[in-house]
């Protein structure tokens, strides 16, 4: 187990719903739901710009590109809310809850042909840009 962290669900003293990361050495740090909310996000972020580069290189089409958008957000949606935790608890979560609405906005304004590739390749790029490693 060395070498992976694991974020485990765990219920503090005071009855808190907290997440505790584990590193497989048997060390646990307390892991807030604020920081796990921003850890939710940022992976929902991270699914689209995993693909954006294939898009902008034209190996996929803007269909599948809008498709993994729509997803991506209508996934970290049904997660947060199995938690409750849709409300932004930190600045950071609300500015990053702002760019999942760009890319449910963007990828659903392409299914319903509202939009055309070339806006899907702005939104991407800056995704890639901005999010990228």
């Amino acid at each position: 187990m060395s070498g992976k962290t694991y974020v485990l669900p765990y219920i503090d003293e005071k009855g808190v719903f907290i997440f505790r990361k584990f590193d497989g050495n048997k060390n646990c740090q307390k892991m807030s739901t604020q920081n796990n909310q921003i850890a939710q996000i940022r992976s929902a972020i991270q699914k689209v710009v995993a693909v954006g580069p294939d898009f902008l290189n034209h190996k996929i089409a803007a269909d599948e590109m809008a498709h993994t958008m729509v997803k991506a957000v209508d996934d970290y949606v049904a997660l947060a809310q199995k938690e409750g935790s849709l409300q932004p608890q930190s600045n950071e979560a609300e500015e990053l809850q702002g760019v999942l609405s760009e890319l449910k906005g963007c990828g659903s304004g392409f299914l319903a042909d509202r939009c055309d590739d070339a806006c899907v390749a702005r939104t991407i790029t800056y995704m890639v840009n901005e999010f990228g490693e």
